[in-house]
């Protein structure tokens, strides 16, 4: 009963509803639905580290129960993660008030992914679509391979980011205190072992769990953001996508607009069109990735006959 409030969107996304093509509402009181976002993701992850001290692992049929429970968790308490923490801090650290990014590199934090901050804003938004951006998927390229390259990939350019911000290299220097990728390390580690201490091993097991499977799902959306490194960001037209995602769903206009807000961006008719919603693709590249492939290969060659033409 705990994963079934999943099946809604990811059925929704499969089966093809589609967001009218109106324009979304511009109203400017949604601008702050991301913090409220960000209150609830900051409640529920606190709730549930507190839930999970109550758990055991013996006698064995409450190891039966924490090991259910850890599914859920896998599976429901990463895509609340990945929606509330991970997509609403990329909205806020896109926004120009400091309160609002400094509340983004927290949730980013809490799933142990702050160079998230540095590497998209200073390394994805400015090589997105080429060779050159860790983020962004090669033709062919499977998610599998797509993610053991690019999570460490993302990091060490993170890295580098900073360090040419702040002209720094081997040896000791105040500046490294003024290093974000640094802060972020420590941070992370600080929180890792405050949980462990404070709040027991299984606790630590379900924060860690949680943050690995936001990242998961984030990364299966950079995934097919720029599959085959598309001039042009893919787009959707899914109806949770567009309503429930806060703007992924118009990417391209995103990316040629970084600092609107989520409700302003609009749809890009050029654009790739993705096979499904993004609540159905992250299952889909995950677990049926030449599916997933096959129908972007169908769809690149439909646009580049239609270009085609268009010159004729």
């Amino acid at each position: 009963m705990w994963l079934v409030p999943m099946g809604g969107p990811i059925a929704a996304d499969y089966l093809g509803f589609k967001a009218p093509s109106a324009e979304t509402p511009k109203v400017p009181a949604l601008t702050w639905l991301p913090v409220c976002l960000a209150g609830l993701f900051l409640t529920v992850t606190g709730l549930l580290l507190r839930e999970s001290q109550s758990w055991r692992l013996d006698p064995p049929g409450a190891m039966v129960d924490t090991l259910a429970n850890l599914v859920v968790v896998k599976f429901l308490f990463g895509s609340h993660a990945a929606v509330c923490g991970l997509v609403t801090a990329h909205e806020l650290i896109h926004r120009k008030n400091p309160y609002l990014r400094a509340l983004g590199r927290i949730l980013l934090v809490l799933c142990c992914y702050e160079h998230f901050f540095t590497e998209h804003l200073r390394g994805h938004h400015r090589r997105a679509g080429s060779p050159q951006d860790p983020a962004s998927a090669h033709l062919g390229e499977s998610y599998r391979e797509f993610w053991r390259r690019t999570v460490p990939a993302q990091f060490r350019s993170a890295w580098r980011l900073e360090c040419q911000r702040l002209g720094l290299k081997l040896g000791f220097n105040w500046r490294w205190l003024r290093h974000r990728v640094l802060q972020g390390v420590i941070a992370e580690v600080a929180l890792l072992v405050a949980i462990g201490f404070w709040l027991g091993m299984l606790p630590l097991l379900v924060f860690v769990i949680q943050a690995l499977m936001a990242v998961r799902n984030l990364e299966a959306i950079n995934y097919v953001q720029h599959w085959g490194l598309t001039p042009i960001p893919w787009r959707t037209d899914a109806w949770c996508s567009t309503y429930l995602l806060l703007g992924l769903a118009r990417h391209a206009h995103h990316h040629r607009w970084p600092e609107k807000p989520y409700y302003l961006l609009e749809e890009s008719p050029q654009a790739p069109r993705l096979p499904y919603g993004y609540f159905a693709l992250m299952f889909l590249v995950a677990y049926g990735n030449r599916a997933f492939q096959r129908a972007a290969v169908a769809e690149l060659r439909r646009l580049q006959i239609e270009s085609a033409r268009a010159r004729r």
